[in-house]
Parts: C-alpha cells; structure tokens; sequence
C-alpha cells in the first residue's frame, strides 16, 4: 500500500487571532475572575444582580436565495431577493445570571426614527437611530439609561454589570460617573475574550 503523506503548511496567525489570544492568557484571566470574586464578595451580589451586556450585529438581508416549492419541472420559478447586500441592525442585550433579560435596544443605521421597526418586538423594546449604524458611547449611555429604569439598582440593592472590555463605547466617563451614583459596578472580560468569555457570545 502506497501511504500518502499528509500536506502541511505554514501560515502566518492573523491580527484578530493574535489579539484574541493575548485577550484569554492566563494573567488576565485570572485577573477578572479576581475581580469578578472580588465585588461579588463586597457587596454581596445574588444572581438575579449580575448582569451581562453585549452588542451585536443582526443581518436583516439574506445571504442566498430562499428554496421555493414548485411543479417539477417548471422553469423559471420568480423569487423576491432584496437589492441590499448588507444591512445590519445593532442590539444591545443584557441578562442577569438567573436568566432574566432586559428589554433590548436596536440601533437602525438612519437618520430618522420611525414606528415600523416597532412591529413584533419583544415588550418594552427600545429604539434608536444613528446614520452609521454602530454603537457608540452616546448611545450605548441611553440604553444604560434604559438599564436602570429597568434593574432600579438601589444603595441596598446594588447591581453589577459585567461588559466586553474592548468597545471604546463602554470606556465612557459619562458612564462610569452614572454608574456609580446610580449602585451599579462595572467590570469587563479581558480584551478580545468575548468568543470564549462572553456568555452572550459563547454557542
């Protein structure tokens, strides 16, 4: 028998790769849960107090063609497929560490707000508009605005807040401030972790 040999090459680790590898070294991962330990031992923290927040994107235009039903046989079949080739809508999640979620926020890349996108949302969504269409720090304040209104954190009744640690829109002074006048801690997973770290991202 003639053994064949396996192909193997050498490829350079892509930024992203690296990035996320530095993100889950040991250091700073002990690092967070120290942290994580740490709040949650000075204040007390029940699960229904943790909280967990992650943006994300949602491509509302289909990427191939859907499969219709048809008489055999029969050519051309007519399919509707949207012009647009990427449209993303942003949402901001949250949930506590019993299950529990907050309404989210959806961030539509326009100028101008309208009432349509409210059709068939969960209870208590929220909606904004910004014309690129991604979350910064002004927006991702009102939807921690939105937060409170939902948690109502209290001086008896603190809450922390557990974010990705790389989204310049969660480094915000404005809300860090707010935070800490309003009972809410905040940490964040190591940078670049989210894939492995991130509840709301690990599948």
């Amino acid at each position: 028998l003639q053994r064949q040999r396996n192909k193997i090459t050498i490829r350079p680790l892509s930024e992203t790769a690296l990035s996320k590898m530095k993100g889950l070294c040991k250091n700073y991962v002990n690092s967070f849960f120290n942290n994580l330990q740490s709040e949650v031992e000075k204040h007390g923290f029940t699960p229904s107090r943790i909280y967990n927040v992650d943006g994300t994107g949602l491509l509302l235009v289909q990427k191939k063609s859907p499969k219709i039903v048809t008489v055999k046989g029969k050519r051309p079949v007519n399919a509707l497929t949207s012009i647009e080739s990427n449209f993303f809508v942003m949402v901001i999640v949250c949930m506590n560490a019993e299950g529990t979620y907050v309404p989210p926020m959806m961030v539509f890349p326009r100028k101008i707000s309208s009432d349509r996108p409210c059709d068939g949302a969960p209870q208590g969504t929220m909606f904004s508009c910004i014309p690129h269409g991604w979350i910064d720090s002004d927006i991702f304040c009102e939807w921690f605005d939105h937060f409170l209104y939902c948690v109502k954190p209290t001086k008896t009744d603190p809450v922390l807040l557990i974010l990705e640690g790389h989204n310049n829109y969660a480094k915000s002074v404005d809300l860090f401030d707010k935070a800490r006048a309003s009972y809410v801690s905040i940490i964040s997973v190591p940078p670049h972790s989210s894939n492995k770290m991130q509840p709301l991202e690990v599948k």
